[in-house]
């Protein structure tokens, strides 16, 4: 199978137990720079061998993201399991540009580590900090501090 999948999770000392409205807002807000930032960059592409009525632009629409906000380690993924059109299999971890050995779907998640994810992760550390002050969460459980992102061809 030649899906994508691509995981970051956010675990920093003390939290636990389901994120604030304002933090998950940044989550959610930063899962939709990353679709659109995505969409922005996968166009372009040339259908030397399919037929003329075949669909056009289905890993572009099959692009999707979830959020994990209930408990640490929270997660957001970014996933596309688009299907060829003759073969019915997974392919986009095959996509490239031509040209260009690297496949596409590692170009991007270089350009995401550098240009969003710091900025989402430093925005999301802020609004942590802000609801550590007065109102307690409730614990659940203890974890250690780590911020990981991981972009995988799923299997």
């Amino acid at each position: 199978m030649a899906s994508v999948s691509a995981t970051t999770t956010i675990d920093f000392e003390g939290m636990a137990g389901r994120l604030l409205d304002a933090e998950r807002a940044v989550l959610a807000k930063g899962s939709r720079a990353i679709l659109a930032f995505i969409r922005s960059k996968w166009v372009d592409w040339e259908y030397k061998t399919r037929p003329v009525n075949a669909p056009r632009n289905v890993s572009f629409r099959a692009w999707t993201s979830t959020l994990q906000t209930t408990e640490a380690p929270y997660s957001l993924v970014v996933a596309n399991d688009a299907r060829g059109y003759a073969t019915g299999l997974p392919y986009v971890a095959y996509v490239h540009r031509a040209g260009d050995n690297r496949k596409y779907y590692t170009v991007l998640a270089d350009e995401i580590n550098v240009e969003i994810l710091p900025g989402m992760l430093a925005h999301f550390k802020t609004e942590f900090q802000k609801a550590m002050g007065p109102r307690e969460r409730k614990k659940l459980r203890s974890r250690g501090t780590t911020e990981r992102t991981r972009f995988m061809r799923a299997r």
